[in-house]
């Protein structure tokens, strides 16, 4: 019984939220129209003053209440389309590519500590690989771990 209460009330407090940021969306797009419509004479209905709604107000407004994610549902709807079926070989051939750059990456580093540990006796620090490679904390950290894990280099 809690849980569907629980569910419940976030399907509320989502609505909710959802229904607030596309207000805020809506009155930002305003804003960024009424922007380019500075000094004019015949302001719109928005800026407080008369006058109807203008072209471009109706324009960006219109924007906000098309549901985009219905046409791309309908292409995705069948797998063996031939929309989806390129989208497809599009994502395997950037898999493949991003893959393949963080096996290089990967093998960078190991290079890295293994040179450093030949010439000094010691793992460099994590700086000392970032400062080498031009490459993040983060991105570094993942690499050691997989590294060490996989046993290729010592604690």
């Amino acid at each position: 019984m809690r849980n569907a209460e629980f569910c419940a009330r976030s399907q509320v407090t989502s609505a909710r939220l959802y229904s607030a940021k596309r207000k805020t969306m809506a009155r930002r797009v305003r804003g960024y129209v009424l922007s380019g419509n500075r000094g004019a004479a015949d302001s719109s209905s928005f800026s407080g003053s008369a006058g109807g709604v203008g072209m471009r107000e109706r324009k960006a407004l219109a924007t906000m209440r098309r549901k985009g994610g219905q046409k791309a549902a309908e292409r995705w709807k069948d797998r063996n389309s031939e929309y989806a079926q390129t989208e497809l070989s599009k994502l395997r051939k950037t898999h493949m590519k991003k893959r393949v750059q963080g096996q290089t990456t990967r093998a960078r580093i190991q290079t890295i500590v293994g040179q450093s540990f030949v010439e000094t006796g010691k793992l460099p620090t994590r700086k000392e690989i970032m400062s080498e490679t031009g490459l993040s904390e983060a991105t570094v950290k993942r690499h050691l771990r997989e590294l060490r894990a996989a046993g290729l280099i010592s604690d």
